[in-house]
């Protein structure tokens, strides 16, 4: 498949993913029905309540079912953060998928909707409907090929879930930096070199960008890249930052905190995918989590994002190895270059079928090798 192809279809699966996510946000009575608390495996211990919705169901398996078509066999290899069995509020168990026809699947989302007819029909549209990207010129250029058996998928159908359940509006501050709210969400689609691990492609969008007080409508933003072999392309325009800032999530701990505030400002928000996209978009220089509260499919589309614009992603853990030393002397090269020591420390994507094998163990997302080597330095030296 060509290169291009398939990153524009990621495009068009992941908006059509915030069109279901807005769908499901737009009347509220909808929402109560989807909601269902997350059980045992499943649940996130970080969280007091953590929420499984069937929007979240609903949009892994559409970007399953869409991918599938245009590239047979690839839906072997999505991988995803939920399970597709739903459990309505009569207790019955329903595997939700697409079916061949809106009438099959509106039938089966009836069930899970406990015979809410108009809800299932609206959602059924929206899942079966012909979304095309736009895409641009300087991806629709590109004639390189990547094999389907070489690469894997991995889905967040809606990341940060428990800001889509609350519904509220945040206000950014000067940084253009929302610390909570619709704006933190996500919808992230990711493809990894199932060889080597790396990110190849990634789309993130924000279905709840910019509330338009025109239409009453919300909108949405799109960001996307390819980092494949000796192709690096992006929505963002790269640029220099000077804002010695890093952004955190607000349960970081306090030695981490106090480490960095000696060369940092630090922001904190909501949402593991926003505050990677936070240091892509220039709105910080990175993002440090030192706890093991993300997965796979938080991470892997906007760092192939940071991967296009020359920074990326390294396990916290990295922080005990040789990362500092092999940095240090690759710094005095150029900083644009693909290559470096720091390449060889990015976080890898490979599935992993044993429990708790997709976990981050903690994360140090960068826009730049120099930024990396100051958040380094902070962490080990504590200056």
């Amino acid at each position: 498949m060509l290169l291009r192809d398939f990153t524009s279809a990621l495009i068009a699966a992941a908006e059509k993913g915030a069109k279901v996510a807005r769908i499901v946000r737009a009347e509220n009575t909808l929402l109560q029905l989807l909601v269902q608390e997350k059980e045992g495996k499943e649940k996130n211990d970080r969280f007091v309540q953590d929420f499984k919705t069937l929007a979240d169901v609903l949009i892994q398996e559409m970007v399953r079912h869409d991918l599938s078509l245009k590239f047979p066999g690839l839906e072997e290899n999505v991988y995803g953060e939920e399970s597709n069995c739903f459990t309505n509020t009569a207790g019955k168990s329903v595997v939700v998928q697409l079916c061949p026809t809106p009438q099959e699947t509106a039938s089966l989302l009836k069930e899970v909707l406990d015979g809410n007819e108009k809800a299932a029909a609206i959602l059924s549209e929206a899942l079966h409907e012909d979304v095309e990207a736009t895409v641009d010129t300087m991806l629709q250029s590109q004639e390189q090929e990547v094999a389907v058996d070489d690469v894997g998928i991995w889905i967040d159908p809606i990341d940060s879930t428990a800001q889509f359940i609350r519904g509220q509006t945040g206000a950014p501050n000067n940084e253009g930096i929302v610390d909570e709210g619709l704006q933190c969400v996500t919808v992230l689609i990711g493809a990894f070199d199932k060889q080597s691990g790396q990110p190849i492609a990634g789309v993130c969008v924000q279905p709840f960008a910019l509330w338009d007080t025109k239409t009453l409508q919300w909108l949405h933003n799109t960001t996307w890249s390819v980092c494949y072999k000796d192709v690096r392309l992006s929505s963002i325009t790269p640029s220099k930052s000077d804002k010695h800032s890093i952004i955190i999530s607000s349960s970081e701990s306090d030695a981490v905190k106090q480490k960095l505030s000696k060369k940092f400002t630090l922001f904190s928000a909501a949402g593991a995918g926003y505050k990677i996209l936070s240091a892509a978009w220039g709105h910080v220089d990175g993002y440090v989590l030192s706890r093991p509260t993300i997965y796979k499919w938080d991470c892997c589309a906007p760092h192939a994002v940071l991967l296009s614009l020359g920074g990326g992603i390294v396990p916290y853990t990295d922080l005990d190895t040789d990362l500092h030393k092999d940095l240090h002397k690759d710094l005095d090269k150029d900083l644009d270059t693909i290559q470096g020591a720091d390449q060889s420390h990015q976080l890898q994507y490979q599935f992993s079928s044993n429990e708790g094998g997709n976990a981050v163990p903690g994360v140090i997302a960068y826009r730049t090798k120099d930024v990396l080597s100051d958040i380094i330095h902070c962490l080990k030296n504590g200056t």
